[in-house]
C-alpha cells in the first residue's frame, strides 16, 4: 500500500527516524479503529510530533556550524537556518 506523506513534512525539519515513528504510530492507531491505514492517519499522528529541528534549535544550528569545516556532508548542499 502506497501513502505519500503530508505536505507540511519538510526534510529540514523532520529526521527519517520522526517520519517513520509517525508512520509507525499512524498504522497503530489505524489498526486500534479496526480500519485501514490512510494518509489522515499520518497527518493526526505528525499533528502529535514536535521535531528535534523544532524543540532542539540552537543545538542542531550550533552542531551544523560546527560541522561546516569538520565534517563530510551528506548531500552536496548544506542549508544552514537563520532562525
Amino acid at each position: 500500500m502506497f501513502v505519500s506523506l503530508p505536505c507540511f513534512i519538510l526534510p529540514d525539519q523532520w529526521t527519517g527516524a520522526e517520519i517513520e515513528q509517525a508512520i509507525r504510530s499512524a498504522r497503530i492507531l489505524a489498526y486500534a479503529d479496526d480500519r485501514p491505514f490512510v494518509q489522515r492517519d499520518i497527518t493526526r499522528s505528525m499533528g502529535q510530533f514536535v521535531p528535534l529541528s523544532k524543540t532542539m534549535r540552537e543545538q542542531v544550528n550550533e552542531l551544523r556550524y560546527w560541522s561546516v569545516d569538520r565534517a563530510t556532508p551528506a548531500s552536496s548542499k548544506l542549508a544552514l537556518s537563520s532562525e
